[in-house]
This record gives C-alpha cells, sequence and structure tokens, in this order.
C-alpha cells in the first residue's frame, strides 16, 4: 500500500519524454525542481519546444539510432525515473524495453487521461490499458485496506477552443520548423496535420447540419421503448485501439458488433452508434454504420449519433459494448451492463460481461455493484489523481502526480 511519508526528491534525476500537448510538461517540471529533483527533457520535435522552458536534449537522429542515443542519455544524465505521456508512441515503448533489460532500477512513470472521467489522470508505472499491472493487483486484493477518503469531485471547468489552440500549435510548430530542425521526426497520429485540421473545418461548416440530424435522432429514440444498446465509437489514432483493440481496428469491430447484433439481440432492441466527441470527421462513420445495417437487415434497429450526451443515453441502457473505452468503466459505475471486445484494464469477472457477445444482446449480465465500488476505489489509491492537462485542473494534476512520484512505487 502507498504510504502517506512522502520522500525528498534530492537524489531522483527524472527524464521528460513526449508528454501532452499543453504546458502541463512544463509546471510538472519546476514542481519537481521546487522539490528537490532534477529533470532532464528530450525533445524529438518543434512542438516538443514549443511548450517547454529550459534546456532540453535534443533527438534529430534517425529512429533507428534512439535506443542506444536512449541508454546513452540514461547512463550520462545518472537517470532514475523516466516520465512519458504513454506508453504507445515510438519513442516512449523503446525507452520502456531499454529500461527493462539495461535499468531494472529506474521508475517507469506513466502518465495519461484518467480511466475515471472527466477530472482524473493517470500516473501508472509500466504500462497502461492493455499492459496495465493494475487488474492483477486488483485481483489479489493487495490494496484491499485503502483508504476510502477520496477528495470531493471538482468539476474543473475546460475549453475547447483552448484544448484545439494547444494542439494547433503544437502540431503548426512542426509543419512550418520539423523539416529543418528536426528532419526524422515521427507523426504517432495516423493523419498528418493537414488531413485533421481539414476534417475539424468540415465538422465546424456541418454543424447546423449536424445537430438538426442529432436532434431528429433523439427524437426517434424518445418514442423507442425497446431495450436499448450503445457500441461508443473510439478514435482510430488512439493506441488503446491500435495496440489493444481487436483484430482489423475499429472499423472491423464495427462490422461484428453490428452483424452480431442483427443477428441475436431481441427482435425489438436497438444499437446506437456513437461518434468520439472529438472525432476528426475524416473517417466515413455515417456511411459505415448505414452499410454494416443494411447488410444485416437491421435499418430499422441501428441508429447513428454523431454528437448528443452520451450520459444521456447511459441512464436507460439495456448493455453497453466496446472495444476498450474508458466509456466502458463510466457505464459500470452507473450499474449498466458492459461488454468489452478487446483489451480493457476494467474487463474483470464480476465488473464486465465475460460470456461472447452473442450471449450478452440476449442477456446481459448486470455487474456487482460492490465490486465496481471496490475497483474504483483502488483506483483512486493508486493510479488516479485528481486533474486535467488543460484548463483548471493543471494546478491539482501537477501537485497530485508530484506527489505521486515522490512515493514508493504503487505496484
Amino acid at each position: 500500500m502507498i504510504t502517506s511519508n512522502s520522500s525528498d526528491l534530492v537524489n531522483r534525476r527524472f527524464l521528460f519524454l513526449q508528454g501532452p500537448s499543453s504546458w502541463f510538461f512544463n509546471t510538472l517540471a519546476n514542481e519537481l525542481r521546487d522539490r528537490g529533483g532534477v529533470v532532464e527533457r528530450v525533445s524529438f520535435c518543434p512542438g516538443d519546444r514549443l511548450y517547454w522552458r529550459g534546456s532540453t536534449i535534443v533527438f534529430r537522429r534517425p529512429k533507428e539510432m534512439w535506443s542506444r542515443f536512449f541508454a546513452e542519455t540514461m547512463r550520462e544524465q545518472k537517470i532514475t525515473d523516466l516520465v512519458c505521456l504513454g506508453d504507445g508512441r515510438f519513442w516512449h515503448k523503446v525507452a520502456i524495453e531499454r529500461i527493462r533489460s539495461c535499468f531494472p532500477e529506474t521508475r517507469i512513470n506513466i502518465v495519461e487521461h484518467g480511466y475515471l472521467r472527466p477530472d482524473w489522470l493517470t500516473i501508472e508505472p509500466d504500462g497502461t490499458g492493455g499492459r496495465s499491472r493494475f487488474p492483477q493487483a486488483f485481483e489479489t486484493e493487495v490494496f484491499k485496506s485503502g483508504s476510502k477518503h477520496w477528495p470531493p469531485e471538482t468539476g474543473y471547468r475546460t475549453s475547447f477552443l483552448e484544448y484545439a489552440g494547444l494542439d494547433i500549435g503544437y502540431h503548426l510548430a512542426n509543419v512550418l520548423f520539423g523539416w529543418i530542425l528536426y528532419p526524422n521526426t515521427i507523426n504517432h497520429s495516423i493523419h498528418s496535420p493537414f488531413q485533421e485540421w481539414a476534417g475539424w473545418v468540415k465538422k465546424a461548416l456541418m454543424l447546423p447540419l449536424r445537430k438538426q440530424e442529432i436532434h431528429r435522432t433523439e427524437l426517434l429514440l424518445q418514442r423507442q421503448e425497446a431495450p436499448r444498446f450503445v457500441f461508443p465509437l473510439q478514435l482510430e489514432t488512439d493506441y488503446q485501439i491500435r495496440q489493444h483493440g481487436t483484430d482489423g481496428g475499429l472499423r472491423s469491430a464495427l462490422d461484428d458488433v453490428v452483424a452480431t447484433f442483427a443477428k441475436h439481440a431481441p427482435p425489438n432492441a436497438v444499437l446506437i452508434v456513437k461518434v468520439h466527441p472529438l472525432d476528426n470527421g475524416l473517417a466515413p462513420w455515417r456511411k459505415l454504420v448505414i452499410q454494416a445495417a443494411s447488410k444485416n437487415g437491421c435499418q430499422e434497429r441501428c441508429f447513428f449519433l454523431d454528437g448528443g450526451d452520451l450520459s444521456d443515453l447511459l441512464n436507460s441502457l439495456a448493455g453497453l459494448v466496446t472495444v476498450n473505452s474508458t466509456v466502458g468503466l463510466t457505464a459500470l459505475l452507473g450499474g449498466t451492463p458492459v461488454k468489452v471486445l478487446g483489451k480493457a484494464i476494467y474487463d474483470l469477472p464480476g465488473l464486465t460481461d465475460q460470456r461472447p457477445v452473442q450471449s450478452f444482446w440476449q442477456d446481459p449480465e448486470i455487474p456487482d455493484p460492490a465490486r465496481v465500488t471496490a475497483f474504483a476505489d483502488m483506483l483512486k489509491a493508486t493510479i488516479q489523481v485528481p486533474g486535467g492537462f488543460d484548463g483548471e485542473g493543471v494546478a491539482d494534476g501537477v501537485r497530485n502526480i508530484a506527489d505521486k512520484l515522490m512515493q514508493p512505487p504503487v505496484f
């Protein structure tokens, strides 16, 4: 169990790799320095430098040289802790593999958006999602005696315009200066920044029509008294989909969900496919849903939503099917049955339905409320902290993650 006694950071040397497209890592570094730690940073592109003040270690070489460069940096800087955003990016994946093989005493600290949403961040050792050690720890009840006095829900205010502005700044710096300053940088997204921006501009222009379509669909759903199932789409660029999803990716998962729903769900049940709120509009999800529904003869029972409030849907669901979205955990906390198709940290007996999806459509298994509560309590006791990468949650997030870094490893 994490102890309440924090060790000082005088002998701790942190190496930061890539972080959120915001000032969060810069602010976290300042917090660690104020507490006595030493912080170094490796930058791989102009965007990394844009939101970082102070010295940085520049990596401009071909990616094949990264493993050796990283090992040399670890030795020269006497690094005790690695800090990075997620474990899926090439730079982070290679670094973690090198630490495990050559620097086993080094602490790996993965920072990510929280499994609990909103207003929580993840600070997890070794890996997230399908690589997380949390499920095994939960099953062995190592943290059974953890505190249950959690911080109150904060409701940090965030601004989509601020988030978008920071993200555009990051990618624009790479577009304008990356070709000359960092010729070997890697775009970890599936699409280029220009494609992403074009998608968002198109979504903005189509917003009035989208709102009308959302309103019509919601009215149709209000008239339905049949059992409702939801399949929330995720982002194709998300590493949870790319590395811990199903074979064939998200589009193949969509086809399978619609096909099994048409064949095995009660004849009066309806399926709602909802687009992720941060989807860039490049994937033709509406067309793909219509095609899948037509192919399987369930056009009248399959609905598409490109917007709207998912929380309103969660209050009246028969069940939720997901690849591995954190929405699944939100649904479990509300008592909604959940079926996971990929790998998810919360896909455990007593929480999600462990049977084939065919059985789930027919008779969704209700989660055990006590086990769901215990799962959330242990998350808060170990790898979740209140905060956000931008907006009002930055100050709390920085302070809380710094506190966790000062404490002994959770696992």
